[in-house]
């Protein structure tokens, strides 16, 4: 029954891709064919390519949507297993399978992602930009493990790519970026209150999506409870245990939860 229903999701989204994309080209020849000019023609068929890539992401973040606002792992995993069975572009495959990887990491399975992405994602087939979300995924997972050995071998992997001269400067800053989210996921496994602070500074003022609200919100949960403020805490637990929906975070919450409960009786 839930793969029928993801098959449908896709559906759905290349009916929407294909429909959508014909109805405007059909628009935009309709203009150049009335129009009867050879110029204007050229540049209607240029519009018209570049409003289809635009469509065409349009469409696909309703689909990011179930991870980005809706927090529904579940969901997002089974539309891009579908999404990677239908794709016959070797990259589109690379992307639909770290998508995959990202999923299962939030329905809180980070061995399985970690092994999918060791098994189906090659590093050296990713661009510098997909890389970046390559390492930002390892963390994730490492530090879901609770494993700071691990976590220390990343962050010096990436402190090389960071020095590398094989990227451009932007590039290199994302990896430096991401050096200090491995330094501060290390500092939250260690219960270094003041480190994972210091990570959490990025958040300030930054505009969250609600899975980001969520895990934020967990971090800043944990760290207001190592320091005693168990009011502050409580109030970020129930946030996310009320709109983590299917996040692994929700358990975690809860389990904080009661352990306060706990201690307070």
């Amino acid at each position: 029954m839930e793969q029928k229903k993801y098959k449908r999701m896709l559906s759905a989204y290349i009916f929407k891709q294909v429909f959508f994309g014909a109805l405007y080209v059909c628009a935009m020849g309709a203009v150049a064919f009335y129009l009867q000019n050879m110029f204007i023609a050229l540049a209607v068929l240029v519009l018209c390519v570049v409003m289809s890539v635009k469509m065409r992401r349009v469409i696909l973040s309703r689909y990011k949507n179930l991870l980005d606002e809706d927090c529904n792992p579940a969901d997002y995993l089974g539309f891009y297993g579908e999404f990677e069975k239908f794709t016959k572009s070797y990259y589109g495959k690379i992307i639909c399978r770290l998508e995959i990887a990202k999923a299962l990491y939030y329905m809180g399975d980070s061995a399985q992602a970690l092994r999918y992405l060791a098994v189906r994602v090659p590093e050296h087939s990713l661009l510098p930009q997909e890389l970046m979300l390559y390492y930002n995924l390892i963390i994730n997972c490492y530090f879901h493990r609770e494993d700071c050995d691990a976590l220390e071998i990343v962050k010096r992997k990436i402190s090389e790519l960071a020095r590398s001269g094989n990227y451009p400067v932007n590039i290199k800053a994302g990896f430096e970026a991401m050096r200090d989210f491995a330094e501060s996921a290390i500092a939250f496994v260690k219960k270094d209150a003041a480190g994972a602070m210091e990570g959490q500074q990025i958040f300030e003022n930054a505009k969250l999506s609600r899975l980001q609200s969520v895990c934020n919100s967990y971090r800043m949960a944990c760290i207001h409870l190592w320091r005693g403020e168990k009011d502050e805490a409580v109030r970020l637990f129930n946030y996310v245990r009320d709109c983590g929906n299917g996040l692994y975070h929700v358990k975690l919450a809860e389990e904080k939860l009661k352990e306060i409960a706990d201690n307070v009786n």
